[in-house]
């Protein structure tokens, strides 16, 4: 049995460092090719700036739509368990039908004025300048059409007329989001991200503090509007930093015929989709 014993005993052994062997050459396999990957990975980012560009940008979107889900989940949890049900969905209500018209305020121009103003950049401040008064006048008629609808709709109920009216505001002011467009076209979107990102930390905060001093449900709508305001505010003074000026820009009724001529199409279908 002792011979047995000893033989058994150096299998053991001998599996054991075979297998022990067997990791480490497993693990210097990987790193070699993780290495290869990211040299062969740099090689062609330098080889191709457009390219090494568009995934920063994809990156700063990515980032900014991560701390949005994760920091957002938790506060609106905390807000919808501090308002109950009936005022939170008081609330929800507000937001879905000023939705509604918020479809039409945008006139579906995001698309089109990016590509306008990557197929001809020389019309750029004509370009920012048309789209800008469109999404200010239809921003305004959304404001109102939503506080007429919603005053036939419950006209016994002030406190939802006062929700739809904050909450339509927001309507107008995203007129200023034309800035956006401009960094979409040029790729460099870490802008419009600080500019949104910053806004909506600060009002996070903010609306955390609502829920410490017991506020009503009146003082939250204030808040979010002013997420948008200060998100707003943001893109004027990085746009005005980076060397652009708002006072540059132009209007003219041929170019602003052009995009209502190309965006109803998609102001119905997103009418449609919001509606089904």
């Amino acid at each position: 049995m002792g011979p047995l014993r000893l033989t058994r005993e150096k299998l053991a052994m001998f599996a054991e460092d075979a297998s022990e062997n067997a990791g480490s050459y497993h693990s210097v396999m990987i790193l070699t090719f993780l290495r290869n990957v990211s040299r062969v990975l740099g090689t062609r980012l330098l080889r191709r700036p457009a390219l090494a560009k568009a995934m920063t940008n994809t990156g700063w979107l990515i980032g900014e739509k991560g701390v949005r889900l994760g920091l957002g989940l938790l506060v609106w949890v905390w807000i919808a368990r501090y308002l109950g049900p009936q005022d939170f969905g008081t609330y929800m209500f507000a937001l879905a039908f000023v939705g509604l018209f918020g479809v039409v305020a945008t006139l579906g121009l995001d698309r089109i004025v990016v590509r306008e103003i990557v197929h001809d950049p020389s019309c750029t401040n004509e370009i920012l300048g048309s789209s800008f008064i469109l999404r200010l006048v239809s921003g305004t008629c959304g404001l109102l059409l939503s506080f007429l609808a919603i005053y036939f709709v419950r006209p016994d109920d002030p406190t939802m007329r006062w929700l739809v009216a904050i909450a339509g505001l927001a309507l107008v002011f995203q007129a200023f989001s034309v800035i956006d467009l401009w960094f979409q076209s040029q790729v460099i979107a870490k802008y419009s991200v600080w500019a949104r990102s910053v806004a909506f930390v600060i009002v996070a905060v903010i609306l955390m503090t609502l829920v410490f001093i017991h506020a009503p449900l009146i003082a939250f709508a204030w808040a979010v509007l002013g997420e948008t305001i200060l998100g707003m505010i943001g893109l004027v003074l990085v746009y005005v930093i980076t060397g652009h000026r708002l006072m540059a820009w132009q209007i003219r009724t041929k170019r602003v015929i052009a995009l209502i001529s190309e965006s109803w199409p998609l102001i119905v279908s997103g009418l449609a989709i919001m509606i089904y």
